[in-house]
This record gives structure tokens, sequence and C-alpha cells, in this order.
């Protein structure tokens, strides 16, 4: 009964196994791959974007959702959120007839039941009043059970979605629907603002620019702030669950010591599996040390064993801005730098696990970087690829307006997976309050549950291995969620996991 059991996982994990919205597996049988980080032509989206591309998220379908600053996209008007076929061109049955949002969208959020939250400058959506933040159905139509009322006072940044469907926004305003809210809140499923989510004086005391989420829920936050709910907090904080203060996490009095506050506050943070995280900005001396990006401890401290480098080339234009994390621990960095750790790598590049450039990513002369051309946004895609979008005319010599997909080879690809010297078995597959995760040895170091949105949601470190592990899903929303797990040696396996 239990082989046939592992016989039916297998099978049923084998026919799972893919590519979600930020975790890179390559889909292709064969050995046959394409350069790392080369331009994809078949993704073609002729003139593109007639402004600044801003955010791109990934649909379940493969179809692509585009927002910005953008009017037009090759050469027919619409609103700055399209949504794009597979190959680049525009998609008509998005929105169908509707007016879409009036002005421009910084963010774009795709829950697992397919609806679409948006946060940007907007303040209508299909002329509906919708103040910077709406969320839609998955055809693009209003959904009006999302309603902020009045919404937050000023324009929206940035926002991370939560697990529990809970949404955090960051921004320009100081009160939301009434209520004082300063430059971040959480806002309920059905968009009203969570009462139970109030940092003590309000919240930051200036405009937040970057959010991320932990996998124990708690918020970090970077921006234009010296403090951060009754604690002193220079550019970056960690919020707890219920949004207060996390004097756990401290990056110390003046991380960004600099003369130019416009340089200053990240723009990217990223968590690992591991805890630590990449945090990309245009500061030029992180710590005096750390230009562009640098990777932090749990606690907030700087990871001095990742780069080998001073980081990215000085400039108010020349920082990270976008990225996003490997399945094989590498990250892939995306802004408006010339050189990143010593190595030349126009606007684009790859880091290794240490932190140091990865030559075997090379995306010849990639971006025309200077005092305009950045990248901005960037999401994996299926095929081993990444969406990226931004501010630039061309990829490597050849004309892409401001959105393109290039290549980008990962270290795992699907027969890799399938056929390594242990399968991942993930049993009850669908999961309703959990699945056991069986590697059927020790040697187990830590394991990482990641939503579609590349967010991890469960970690746990485990000493001295396990053969069985058992993953708590009961809290999570229904949807697919990828188990990435590493051994002793470094290995890894990933899996797929069902949450009904």
């Amino acid at each position: 009964m239990r082989k046939l059991l592992l016989l039916q996982i297998t099978h049923y994990m084998r026919n799972l196994l893919g590519c979600t919205a930020a975790l890179l597996l390559a889909l292709t049988a064969g050995k046959g791959r394409a350069q790392d980080g080369s331009l994809d032509t078949s993704f073609d989206p002729g003139t593109g974007a007639g402004n600044s591309v801003l955010a791109i998220a990934m649909q379940d379908d493969g179809k692509i959702l585009v927002g910005g600053m953008f009017y037009s996209y090759n050469g027919s008007n619409c609103s700055p959120l399209v949504r794009l076929q597979a190959n680049g061109s525009l998609d008509p049955t998005f929105n169908v007839g509707g007016a879409g949002p009036n002005e421009q969208v910084n963010s774009i959020m795709i829950q697992p039941d397919g609806r679409i939250v948006i946060g940007g400058w907007f303040t209508t959506y299909n002329g509906v009043g919708r103040k910077y933040v709406a969320r839609l159905n998955s055809n693009g139509s209003l959904d009006a059970s999302f309603d902020p009322g009045q919404g937050p006072d000023g324009r929206l940044s940035c926002a991370v979605l939560q697990p529990d469907g809970r949404l955090v926004i960051g921004g320009e305003f100081q009160n939301v629907n009434g209520s004082a809210r300063r430059y971040v809140a959480r806002l309920t499923s059905d968009g009203t603002l969570d009462a139970s989510w109030n940092p003590a004086n309000g919240g930051a005391g200036g405009i937040v620019t970057a959010l991320a989420l932990q996998a124990d829920g708690r918020i970090l936050l970077g921006g234009e702030f010296w403090n951060y709910g009754g604690l002193d907090r220079v550019r970056i904080a960690r919020a707890n669950p219920d949004g207060s203060a996390d004097a756990g996490f401290n990056a110390g009095d003046v991380p960004f010591p600099t003369t130019s506050s416009l340089s200053v506050a990240p723009e990217l943070i990223m968590v690992q599996p591991d805890g630590k995280i990449i945090v990309g900005g245009a500061f030029m001396n992180y710590v005096s040390t750390h230009s562009g990006v640098v990777r932090l401890n749990a606690d907030g401290s700087v990871d001095a064993t990742f780069g080998n480098g001073p980081g990215t080339n000085s400039g108010l234009y020349s920082g990270v801005f976008s990225g996003s994390l490997q399945a094989d621990g590498k990250v892939i960095l995306g802004g408006g730098f010339s050189s990143i750790n010593g190595e030349s790598r126009d606007g684009i590049a790859r880091l290794g696990v240490d932190g140091s450039a990865d030559s075997d990513f090379d995306p010849g002369s990639g971006i025309v970087t200077g005092s305009g051309p950045r990248i901005l946004c960037m999401t994996a895609a299926p095929g081993n690829r990444y969406l990226i979008g931004g501010t630039f005319n061309s990829y490597n010599g050849i004309s892409r307006n401001r959105i393109a997909r290039i290549n980008a080879d990962a270290a795992v690809d699907m027969e890799e997976t399938q056929q390594g010297d242990e399968a991942l078995l993930l049993a009850p597959n669908p999961a309703h309050n959990g699945a056991w995760l069986s590697v059927g040895s020790k040697g187990v170091r830590e394991v990482a549950l990641l939503n579609a949105h590349g967010q991890v949601v469960r970690h746990m470190a485990l000493s001295g291995g396990a053969e069985n592990i058992w993953l708590d899903t009961q809290d999570l929303g229904p949807g697919f969620y990828m188990v990435r797990l590493f051994k002793d040696d470094a290995s890894f396996r990933l899996g797929r996991l069902m949450v009904e």
C-alpha cells in the first residue's frame, strides 16, 4: 500500500513540477539551453511601452500583467495597466471596455484565487473611485467587494500581500480612511483598514519605499524615515506581526552615512530562505563599505560573507532597484549600474551564493546605463526566463522599449529534479491541514515553503537532520506552493505542494 501511495505521489509530483511566478525552473526536457543573460527574441513587444514600466506579474495561465507610467503599448493607446500574451503582444480580453487606472501603477500582486491587487498613484479604476489601491477580478474588471473607502490620503509606493489575504501598504500617506497611519498600514482582505495592526507613533517617520514579508509574519520596511514605531531606525526597520517595531532588528544608528537624502532609501528588499536579507538601492556606502547592494543577517547586522567587492559603481542612478531569488540560491539583480563587485555588467547581473559576480551570466552590453536607463522591476517567467521592465530602450544592442524577456539558465532543471539520488515526496498532496515531506534519509539542514509570489511563508532550520518533516498549512490560502529542501552537502531538492 505504501509503495503504491509513493508511486502515485511521484507521478503526481512529476505532473505538477513547473515554474512558479518567482522561482526559476527549466521546463525543457532536453539539455539544450540558451545562454545565461541573453535576450529571448521569442518575446517581441514591438515598440513596447510608451513610458516607464514599474511592475510585472505572471498569472498562472502564462499571461503577463504590466503596470507603469505608460499610456500606449506597441502603438496602441491603453491605460497604465495592461495584460500581455506570452509572446509579448497585447491581450485584448483584459478589462474589455474599461478605462482601467487613471494614473501610474507601482505594484501588482496576484492572489491565490487569481484576483489582482494593484497600488500606485491612481484615484479611479474604470471610472469608479479607488484611491491608490484596488482589487480586480482575473479578467481585469473591478472587484467591488474590495472597498478601501476613502483609502490612503497619499500615493502608494509599494505593497506586499500576506498569505491570509491581508495587504500591507507603504508610501506617502499619513491617514487611511480617516485614521492616522503614517506611511505604512495594513488592510484586511476586503480593503478596510486593519485596526489591529497599529505601530506606536502611527507608523514610520517618513516615506516607505520598499516592503518584504518574512516567513514568520514579520515585515521589513525601507524608506526615507529615521524612526519606526517609536524606535530610532534609519532607512530600514522590521515590524512584528502586529505592526509594532521589532527591537531585535537594528541596522545601526547611521547605516547610510551620506549627505544626499535622495540616494539612500532602499528600493528592494528580498528575504532568502535562510532568513538573510538582500537590500538594494542607490545608496553609496552602507556602513561605509557597501554600494548599491548589501546582505544583512536576521538581526540587521551586515553579513560580511556576502560579496567580494564594493558593490555597484557609485552614482544616483547606479544602484539596484529590482531582483529575484533563484532556486539554487543565486541572486539576479537589476538597476542602473555598470559594474558590480568588480565585474562589468550594464544594468543586470547575477551573484553567486557568496555574493561574488557570476561570470557565467553574461548579458552582453545589457541596457545602456547612465542618467536614465534602469531596470526597475523583474519577475521569473516560465521556461527558465525572466521578464524585466524599466526605462531602458535596448538590450544587448537590440531594441526593446522598457520591457524584455531574458534567458537565465537555472541550476536545477526538471530532469535533474525528478532523477536525483533521492525523491522529494509530499503526502497528502493536495494538502488540507498539512503534509509530510519525506526525503528517505537524514541530512536535511533546512526546508522552506514559498508561495506563488516567491515569498517564504514557512522556514525551518533543522539540526541533526530528519527523514520526515511535517509542513503545517492550516493558515495558508489555497493554491500551489514550492517546497525547497537543502541538505548538509549543499545540494537541494524542489517539489510542488497544492493546498486546498
